[in-house]
């Protein structure tokens, strides 16, 4: 079941489509802005206090971002995403506490992303809350490895 407080992720994303960004840098960093601002929301380990909105991890994710946006097959910008996400979380000690040593997904997010974004939506609502629901999907098969247990984000 999809992460049900992703409504203001979509906002975000669907707000970012109406700017007019100059590079593939500015997209970067607007996506990544939205995404750790949705990620600092969601039901996870407890997070130390806005941990997601670290500049280190934010500028991580921005910068695993920047050859996503530039793929031009699904498949590549769904990896690419999936590695900038993984890369924000790692390592996990700033989010999740001194005891947590990886973050990590068992599952590729191109499996649950890459067959949504072959399909174009005209709406600009309808692709974003495609991205964000498969993008929540996928979380929910990331761990963090806290002392020896491994739990799962959300």
């Amino acid at each position: 079941m999809p992460l049900a407080n992703t409504t203001q992720f979509i906002q975000d994303l669907i707000a970012n489509d109406v700017i007019n960004f100059a590079t593939v840098e500015e997209a970067a960093a607007a996506f990544a802005k939205a995404f750790s601002s949705y990620f600092g929301n969601v039901s996870t380990p407890p997070l130390i206090p806005f941990s997601n909105l670290d500049p280190g991890a934010v500028a991580k994710l921005t910068a695993g971002l920047i050859p996503a946006f530039n793929a031009t097959d699904p498949a590549s910008v769904c990896s690419g995403i999936q590695a900038a996400v993984l890369a924000y979380m790692n390592p996990p000690t700033l989010m999740f506490g001194p005891v947590a040593s990886a973050a990590a997904s068992p599952s590729p997010l191109a499996s649950t992303l890459a067959s949504a974004m072959t399909v174009v939506q005209d709406d600009s609502a309808t692709a974003k809350t495609i991205l964000a629901t498969q993008l929540s999907l996928w979380l929910q098969t990331t761990t963090v490895t806290i002392g020896t247990t491994v739990t799962v984000l959300v």
